[in-house]
């Protein structure tokens, strides 16, 4: 969303109101909530590949982290591959799991978009809590992938968010458990609310 300016007194000034303007046959819409202030891991190294794919092989993969301060989880950020295709039993999608009970807190279907990073927001937040492990998942054929050799863990910028290990299953339905440790970087991080 674009800030309106409105000419006030010889100046230039941003106003409170939301709407859209038409220019040039475009609809441009302005104002509105400021976007929702979340956090994602960072990563320590690129990924070795960005567009790795096994045949028909379709993938529940993710990361297993805790919260050192309980927030919300907002949804799932990827590094998407530089290919995508529907994976062999349905699209894409995100999901968040509880590792104490396998319980599935959130998931959402979407279409991701190749070659760089994507946001993807369940339609709403699932609480973490201090002191548990949740997982972050994607439902793939392609993925992005780096040999992380023991770089773990992997934390956010605020500290806040503490990633331990991969999580991976090959060959499952959507929104299943990623329930096999990697010491491998997919690119997939929660995104937690700050």
């Amino acid at each position: 969303m674009s800030t309106l300016k409105a000419r006030v007194s010889g100046a230039w000034v941003a106003t409170a109101a939301v709407g859209k303007v038409r220019l040039g046959g475009v609809d441009i819409p302005f104002g509105g909530a400021p976007a929702p202030a979340y956090e994602a891991l960072s990563w320590p190294a690129a990924p070795t590949f960005t567009d790795l794919s096994d045949g028909t092989s379709t993938y529940n993969m993710g990361v297993q982290f805790s919260l050192v301060s309980g927030k919300n989880c907002v949804g799932v950020r990827w590094r998407v591959p530089d290919t995508v295709a529907t994976p062999i039993g349905g699209p894409h999608s995100i999901a968040l799991w509880r590792v104490s009970d396998l319980a599935l807190l959130a998931s959402k279907t979407f279409v991701p978009a190749p070659g760089g990073y994507q946001d993807v927001l369940f339609d709403a937040p699932a609480a973490c809590s201090t002191g548990l492990e949740y997982v972050a998942s994607i439902y793939t054929n392609h993925y992005v992938f780096r040999a992380a050799g023991g770089n773990w863990p992997v934390t956010s910028p605020s500290g806040n968010v503490v990633a331990d290990i991969g999580k991976l299953i090959a060959d499952q339905p959507p929104n299943t458990y990623p329930s096999s440790s990697q010491n491998s970087y997919y690119y997939i991080s929660p995104l937690i609310a700050l």
